[in-house]
């Protein structure tokens, strides 16, 4: 499991027993059509919504820039949610610009091991859920050439090479099975072979013999 994504389920740990509930995760934020960010999770408390970015590591600078600009396109409130601190400048920019931060430590004594075994499942089932989009059905003879180039190589060039595409070329094909809903934005080549070989096993079971 990556760290981001055991980060975000520490995170949702830490957001119910603050009485968040989770309404949203990857919310992405478009702007005349085009994206021009995400955020990790959209949260509710009261009738409040909150734009919660998660870091594995420790806040930045420009992490809390970031998280707070994030918050004000989408009109909900900010709150980050990480380790630490990277230095006092990041500390003290979080208060002045009111961006609510959750230390992780300080609720890993909270956290029982029935909580950390129903997050663990609760992983692998999203992580599935994400890798396997619904419209693995609804796929172009261009989308599984290149399924099958990601599925076959190592990296992120050869497959490349393999769909006989430059690697701009294939970014920018990336990009638009995205948008059509074919592959999702995953972290990571290896990730993204996973994705690639998943909805081409899922097609194959859907096939009517």
């Amino acid at each position: 499991m990556g760290r981001g994504l055991w980060s975000e389920l520490l995170a949702e740990l830490v957001l119910e027993l603050e009485g968040f509930e989770v309404v949203k995760r990857q919310e992405k934020i478009l702007r005349g059509g085009e994206e021009v960010g995400e955020v990790d999770i959209i949260a509710r408390k009261g009738n409040d919504l909150f734009a919660v970015e998660v870091k594995s590591g420790k806040i930045s600078v420009g992490d809390v820039r970031q998280a707070y600009t994030n918050s004000v396109l989408l009109g909900f409130k900010p709150l980050l949610i990480a380790r630490g601190f990277s230095d006092k400048a990041a500390e003290e920019l979080a208060k002045e610009l009111g961006v609510e931060v959750f230390l992780l430590p300080e609720y890993f004594h909270f956290v029982s091991m029935e909580e950390l075994t129903a997050a663990i499942e609760q992983a692998v089932v999203r992580v599935l859920d994400q890798l396997v989009p619904a419209q693995v059905e609804a796929l172009s003879s261009e989308d599984i050439l290149v399924l099958e180039a990601l599925a076959l190589s190592s990296d992120f060039s050869e497959a490349a090479r393999r769909a006989n595409f430059s690697e701009a070329d294939l970014g920018k094909r990336l990009d638009e099975m995205r948008r059509r809903g074919v592959v999702t934005r995953v972290t990571g080549f290896a990730a993204l072979r996973l994705q690639a070989k998943l909805i081409l096993l899922a097609r194959r079971a859907l096939k009517p013999t």
